[in-house]
């Protein structure tokens, strides 16, 4: 199911990420909403 931004992602937020992340975290922070699915995405995208 999708969840709201109820809770703190900060568990999937990732080690030290490049200057590319970061600035795309920036982004999705600012809005908020899309945080939640940019996390998601990236993480399934991103390697661990």
């Amino acid at each position: 199911g999708s969840h709201t931004s109820a809770h703190p992602t900060e568990r999937f937020i990732p080690p030290p990420a490049p200057t590319t992340e970061d600035g795309i975290f920036g982004e999705a922070v600012t809005r908020g909403e899309n945080f939640g699915k940019y996390h998601v995405a990236h993480v399934q995208c991103t390697p661990p």
